[in-house]
C-alpha cells in the first residue's frame, strides 16, 4: 500500500488479517491463574496456546508454532514480566524508564496480523500489550535520534497529565535531529515550551485511534495503529514492514 491507496486508518486495519500461528508452553509449571491469563492475551491476537510436554530439561517455555514450526521463543517468566504481572501505572508514572521497555520476541512475531484487545475492567493485561508496543517504538525513536514519531493520545491532556508519558516526549522533543508530532482533543493547553508539535484536533477519526509511528531513512521504521471498536475494546495491528510504516506515516501527515 502507498499512501496514496489509503483512504482511511480504518484502510490499513481491513488489509491485515488473524494470524494462523499457534502456541505452547513447554513443561508448564505454571499455577491456572497464569495460564488463564496467558491464553486469554494470545487469544486476543489469534493465537491458541496449548501445553505440550517435552523431555528436554527446559520448563516454561513459550513458543509460536507456525505450521509444526517454531518460529519465537520466550520464557514465561518474561511473559509474566512483561505482560502479565504489569500495572500500566508503571508507564504513566514514569517508574519504568524508557530504556528498560523490551518486548518479548513472540510479539515482534505477531507483527502484520490484527489484535482485538481489550481494557479494563473487561481485562487487566489485554491492553497493556498496546501500552508495551507504544514505548517500544518511543525506544526505538530514542535509539536512533532521527526521523520522525507521530504519536497520538485522543485527549491531549493525557501527554502532560501522565507523568510518565511527558517524560518520555520531553526526552524525545529534546533530540535535535528528531521530529515529533503529537495529535489528539485539545482539551488542555501545552505547557510553556513543551519540545513536541502539537496538532490538535477535534476530528472523529482520531478521536478512536492510536497510533505510534516511528519513520527512519535506515530501514528499521515501525508503527503501531489500533481503532477503538466500542468503548474500551481495540482492534489493529503493529508493523516492522517500512513500506507500511512510510505509507502510514504520510497518512497521519497529509489526514491531521
Amino acid at each position: 500500500m502507498n499512501d496514496g491507496d489509503a483512504s482511511s486508518l480504518e484502510s490499513f486495519i481491513q488489509r491485515h488479517s488473524s494470524s494462523e500461528l499457534s502456541g505452547q508452553v513447554i513443561n508448564s509449571t505454571q499455577p491456572d491463574p497464569i495460564e488463564r491469563m496467558t491464553k486469554q492475551l494470545f487469544g486476543s491476537m489469534s493465537v491458541e496456546v496449548s501445553k505440550a510436554r517435552q523431555s528436554s530439561e527446559v520448563e516454561d517455555m513459550f513458543v509460536l508454532v507456525d505450521d509444526g514450526t517454531v518460529i519465537a521463543s520466550t520464557p514465561m517468566r518474561r511473559i509474566r514480566e512483561a505482560l502479565l504481572m504489569v500495572n500500566t501505572d508503571l508507564y504513566r508514572t514514569g517508574l519504568n524508564p524508557l530504556e528498560d521497555v523490551t518486548v518479548p520476541e513472540i510479539l515482534k512475531e505477531l507483527s502484520e496480523t490484527i489484535f482485538e484487545l481489550a481494557g479494563y475492567p473487561d481485562s487487566n493485561t489485554e491492553k497493556l500489550v498496546l501500552t508495551l508496543m507504544a514505548r517500544y517504538i518511543e525506544k526505538q525513536a530514542w535509539h536512533h535520534e532521527t526521523g520522525v514519531i507521530r504519536a497520538s493520545f485522543q485527549r491531549l491532556s493525557r501527554l502532560y497529565d501522565e507523568k510518565g508519558t511527558r517524560r518520555v516526549y520531553e526526552r524525545l522533543g529534546g533530540l535535535p535531529d528528531l521530529d515529533v508530532h503529537a495529535y489528539g482533543a485539545p482539551d488542555r493547553d501545552p505547557p510553556e515550551d513543551f519540545p513536541v508539535t502539537i496538532h490538535g484536533l477535534r476530528n472523529d477519526e482520531l478521536r478512536q485511534s492510536w497510533f505510534v509511528v516511528h519513520r527512519t531513512n535506515d530501514g528499521e521504521s515501525v508503527g503501531m495503529l489500533a481503532r477503538e471498536r466500542s468503548p474500551n475494546e481495540w482492534e489493529g495491528f503493529w508493523t516492522f514492514d517500512t513500506d507500511e510504516t512510510d505509507a502510514l506515516n504520510e497518512y497521519i501527515r497529509r489526514s491531521f
